[in-house]
Order: structure tokens, then sequence, then C-alpha cells
């Protein structure tokens, strides 16, 4: 056999090695095109994941400040009802509101205290003589209390700010009711005129308040003539 006879019958050595590394070379390129592949999508769902770490951090940062400030409002509120209850328990002035004396004719016929705790009724056309005001007793009821509904009197004038006076009650006919004044209608200042079952005018400052008791200080004046 010749050596050209060897040559044409079948494929070198050599040849198959250059197609194998052929093989080898195209299959470690897509490898490394599946590998770099897989790091992009890698780094991008990292990316996101710490996108999602800050959203929430932020979050829970907002989150804790807003419980900070609810706390802190909280605080200030419970600090305010404190302040206000410990007002509301302080007696107010029990100076009775004595009327300039513009209408000299006019005199008072009963200055003083006036404290009143529930199913309390006092005649406020009580002499100077009687100092409680008949309370729970006396013919003659020009107002009572009751811690659940507030005052009553037939003719009732809550003036608030304005300094009751003779002159200030005995203008404001209109102005006067018949009921009750609930206690959340009034409070400790607030200064009332009651027209009296004698006709005569009557003027208060309330100088406490709270669900058990009511006090005034209390004018009652006597119409000009008496």
């Amino acid at each position: 056999m010749t050596a050209g006879s060897r040559r044409g019958g079948g494929e070198s050595p050599k040849s198959k090695r250059t197609t194998l590394e052929k093989w080898l070379a195209l299959i470690t390129g897509l490898a490394a095109l599946v590998s770099a592949g897989l790091g992009v999508v890698a780094a991008e769902i990292n990316v996101e994941k710490n996108k999602a770490q800050t959203a929430a951090d932020s979050k829970g940062a907002d989150l804790s400040t807003l419980q900070d400030e609810n706390s802190r409002l909280k605080q200030k509120n419970q600090q305010l009802e404190s302040e206000n209850n410990s007002l509301r328990a302080q007696p107010g002035s029990t100076d009775a509101p004595v009327e300039p004396q513009a209408n000299s004719a006019v005199k008072p016929r009963h200055t003083g205290p006036l404290v009143m705790t529930s199913g309390s009724k006092a005649d406020l056309d009580a002499p100077q003589s009687q100092p409680q005001w008949n309370l729970q007793g006396g013919d003659a009821v020009d107002l009572s209390f009751d811690n659940n509904f507030g005052l009553y009197s037939s003719a009732l004038l809550d003036l608030h700010a304005t300094i009751a006076t003779y002159d200030n009650c005995r203008n404001s006919g209109g102005g006067y009711g018949s009921g009750y004044l609930s206690p959340r209608d009034f409070a400790a200042g607030d200064n009332l005129c009651v027209k009296t079952s004698d006709q005569r005018y009557a003027a208060l400052r309330v100088s406490k308040l709270d669900k058990n008791e009511v006090a005034f200080a209390v004018v009652t004046y006597d119409p000009p003539g008496e």
C-alpha cells in the first residue's frame, strides 16, 4: 500500500484534534456568555434588593418618627388635661360682684357666698340674717342645682364674662330663660343673673364648679324705694 492511499483512507489525528478544540472553544464561549448573563441578572437583583431595603428602612424611619410624635402629643395632651383639671379644681374669686354705685337708690339686700351640692335649693330673697339662703328650705326656691342637669331657675341669664350688676341684670329682661343650665354650658368665672320670686335681681359669679358642687359669690339687690 502506498503512502498516497493511506492519506486518502481517513481523517488524520491532527484534524480530529482541531475539530475538538473548536467545539471546546465554542462551549467555553457559550459558558462564558451564560455566566456573564447570570452575573448581570444577579447584579440587577441585588440592586432591586438594595432599593427595597432602602425603601423599607425609610418607611421604618418614618413610622418611628410618627410614633415618637404621637407619643409626644399624647404626653402634651395629658399634661394639658392635668393642668385644666387643676385649674377647674381651684376656687375662683369669692368677692361678691358688687355693682359700682351708678344708681345710689339701689342697695344690696344680701351679700355673701352660696355653696350648693346636688339637690340644693336656694331662696335668693333671703335676708342677710339668713346666710345659708334658706338652703333645703323656705317657701320660695329661686335656684336649684343637680349634678347631672345643672342649674335650674324660672328666670336665669348667663352673662358669661360680663360682670353681673343690678343694671345689667335689670336691663336684660328679654334674655332670661326658664329651665336648666347644663354644667357643660357654664364654668367658674361666669356671671349669672337671677330674677327672684319677689321680683328682685340677684347677681352671681361662679367661683367653683365640679361634678358634685357649685359655689357662687352672690349679691341680691332691693329695687329702688325698698
